[in-house]
């Protein structure tokens, strides 16, 4: 079992949680977002710690890894962040909805220096148009949420 964090609990974040649940392999365990008042019943319903922030998931030594549902354009900072903190990482490689395309290579640089793997949904962008082994990533995923 992986044990993961959600940052961003809007409608995707929350897409994200019962996404992660239905593997039966990744346990959210904790979560943190801007809006910490509306999160708390959820959190709670849903048996995982609230934090205030992205900080206080990352020094979460029982998180493994850090389910993004941010702003895409705070990712790469995030990822950064998560790196550092030795977290997996897991991005879509056309991000939804905004068909925001993320640098796969720089994010796997940032990955692998940390020593951790790169984890990139291709949903979106499907082998024909985007083959993330070529950028970079370690696993590749295919509609883990739609």
């Amino acid at each position: 079992m992986l044990n993961a964090a959600i940052v961003g609990l809007g409608w995707w974040g929350k897409t994200l949680v019962r996404a992660a649940k239905a593997t039966g392999e990744i346990a959210i365990v904790a979560g943190a977002t801007g809006r910490r008042a509306n999160a708390e019943d959820y959190a709670a319903a849903e048996g995982f710690r609230l934090h205030d922030d992205l900080a206080g998931v990352l020094a979460d030594p029982q998180v493994q890894a850090v389910l993004l549902a941010t702003p895409h354009l705070d990712h790469d900072d995030h990822i950064v962040a998560a790196a550092g903190a030795g977290k997996a990482i897991f991005v879509e490689s056309l991000a939804n909805p905004g068909g925001i395309v993320v640098d796969l290579r720089a994010i796997a640089d940032t990955a692998h220096e940390a020593g951790i793997p790169l984890i990139v949904d291709n949903t979106l962008a499907s082998p024909y148009l985007c083959r993330p082994f070529e950028h970079g990533a370690d696993i590749i995923t295919h509609s883990l949420t739609k």
